[in-house]
């Protein structure tokens, strides 16, 4: 059982590393975002895909390492958390698990924070591009022209109908 919460106290420290690496990403694609850098967003999606899955991995050993420690006491592992394993490994387990469970609590709400404010920055710069474009449609769209005879004005189209048979 201590293999498995030392290696547990591993995969967490590992995890916590790479959520600090996503909330910096979140953080330079916010200012990407605010400079309208398309090749920076770009940059940064790829490489917030790739430590994604990075984190994917880890949270499954995380989760693999759960259930193996709820098994041995006697939990069900959908109810183990690492607040309630820090309380049943005692010392010298209960501190680091304490601390990480607070760390990785912290890192995930501002990811949550920071992601929340990417989307409403994006939704933002999304509603001015169509309202752009929508400005632009209606300047290139002739309004029609009505004469006193209800007939319309067809601009400055022009040209002749030619046959296909000649």
């Amino acid at each position: 059982m201590n293999n498995l919460l030392n290696e547990l106290i591993l995969t967490l420290d590992d995890l916590v590393d790479r959520c600090q690496a996503l909330l910096d990403i979140l953080k330079s694609e916010k200012q990407a975002i605010l400079r309208a850098s398309v090749d920076d967003l770009n940059a940064i999606r790829s490489k917030k895909e790739d430590l994604i899955q990075a984190i994917q991995v880890i949270d499954a050993r995380r989760f693999d390492l759960l259930s193996g420690l709820a098994m041995n006491f006697n939990m069900d592992p959908n109810r183990l958390t690492i607040s309630s394993l820090a309380n049943l490994a005692g010392n010298p387990f209960s501190q680091p698990l304490f601390r990480l469970s607070d760390r990785l609590s912290t890192l995930l709400k501002n990811i949550q924070e920071i992601n929340k404010a990417n989307q409403s920055l994006l939704d933002h710069s999304i509603s001015f591009v169509r309202s752009a474009v929508s400005f632009l449609s209606h300047l290139l769209t002739p309004s029609p022209v009505y004469y006193r005879t209800g007939k319309i004005s067809s601009g400055d189209i022009s040209g002749r109908l030619l046959s296909g048979a000649a």
